[in-house]
């Protein structure tokens, strides 16, 4: 995994741990300023998210239900199989 999880909510990346409990599975919800200052075209979230996570504003929750990878058209149509 990539973060702690704390009580509150709040998430905190691993840093020099071997691991951590938890890890970032794809809903990401902020204001289109967030990003404001991104480079253009396609770039990572990560910065953003460090820089969120060293000033206690970058915040998480738990899924306790199935999840699936839908990142490209293979992993779209797995998924789309095992709803059918």
């Amino acid at each position: 995994g990539d973060v702690f999880l704390a009580e509150d909510g709040r998430l905190t990346f691993r840093g020099e741990a071997a691991s951590a409990p938890f890890a970032y599975m794809g809903v990401h919800i902020c204001r289109p300023d967030y990003v404001a200052d991104g480079p253009e075209g396609a770039f990572s979230l990560s910065p953003f998210w460090r820089r969120s996570a060293a000033e206690g504003r970058l915040y998480g929750c738990v899924l306790d239900g199935d999840w699936m990878h839908v990142g490209d058209p293979q992993a779209r149509d797995a998924a789309e199989g095992k709803l059918a």
